[in-house]
């Protein structure tokens, strides 16, 4: 007469076995929770350094001159954007003669996530009736 069931070994073997699977799929869940994460954070500090660089442009007004003067300047502040602590850096460079005024933003939060974003500045101003705020004069 044979007996039905598993040994012990068997039983043991097969937890075993499994544990490991549901180890490895935990994981890789975890994994992917973390990088998305990440990814958030990041597309939040881009978008930042992208402001402040907008902020930037309009409060020279477009100006030649004013951006000029802005050249060769690195500028380091800590805001408070939505309850996040950032450390803010603006670099502002011109090349040579006719060369456009970049600034560079470096955005870092307390994580020590960071995020760096180059524009020029000077550019033209928005056309009129542009959806984009008109400096004041």
């Amino acid at each position: 007469m044979t007996q039905r069931g598993f040994t012990l070994l068997e039983t043991v073997v097969a937890l075993g076995v499994t544990s490991s699977v549901v180890l490895v799929i935990a994981g890789a869940v975890l994994h992917a929770t973390h990088a998305s994460a990440q990814l958030a954070r990041r597309d939040e500090l881009t978008d930042d350094a992208l402001s402040v660089l907008s902020d930037l442009r309009v409060a020279t007004a477009y100006d030649a001159a004013a951006l000029a003067r802005l050249a060769g300047r690195t500028y380091v502040s800590t805001v408070v954007r939505d309850g996040r602590t950032l450390t803010v850096a603006v670099d502002v460079t011109r090349g040579d003669a006719g060369a456009p005024v970049v600034a560079s933003a470096t955005v870092t939060d307390a994580t020590g996530a960071t995020a760096t974003e180059s524009e020029p500045l000077d550019v033209a101003a928005p056309a009129p009736g542009s959806p984009v705020e008109q400096p004041s004069p």
